[in-house]
């Protein structure tokens, strides 16, 4: 299985779920596993997953892996966190890393955008930003960043 480094699964939080854009190797991809906090919450063959057993006032951060018919694996994709709070839609984000992995020294863009958020933050080390923007960030070793994104509906 071939997932080209360029490509790489983007998640979009909405208020019914989350959902990406299908990802594609050299023989094909048979489905996709979501995780929330690390652990496996279930797969899907589509592009979209509710997690109807999230545990409501508690941050959750998500991430998918594609898998083929081998068992071959995308790795995950850019993480979303979400903390369901209000009673309103949640905000709407799309959030990616572009390239996905990077080697030190290396340049990553980090882009966002927002519908429904009255305020976006990108940690660690960034703090507030505007509800959609792009940045150029170099990496001095892993790094794993987060959008928390502010609107009525919570966080």
């Amino acid at each position: 299985m071939h997932f080209p480094r360029q490509s790489h699964l983007r998640l979009r939080l909405r208020v019914d779920g989350l959902t990406w854009e299908p990802s594609s190797d050299n023989t094909g991809v048979a489905g996709y596993e979501i995780f929330r906090d690390g652990e496996s919450v279930g797969s899907v063959t589509e592009t979209a997953f509710t997690d109807s057993s999230a545990e409501i006032l508690t941050l959750h951060t998500y991430t998918v892996e594609a898998y083929d018919a081998d068992g071959n694996r995308s790795g995950w994709s850019t993480p979303v966190s979400v903390t369901m709070t209000g009673t309103g839609p949640l905000p709407r984000v799309i959030f990616s890393a572009t390239p996905g992995s990077v080697l030190p020294g290396e340049t990553v863009f980090l882009s966002w955008d927002s519908d429904g958020a009255d305020s976006c933050a990108v940690e660690p080390d960034i703090g507030d930003v505007g509800t959609r923007g792009i940045r150029e960030i170099l990496p001095a070793g892993t790094a794993f960043y987060a959008l928390t994104a502010v609107g009525p509906g919570g966080l």
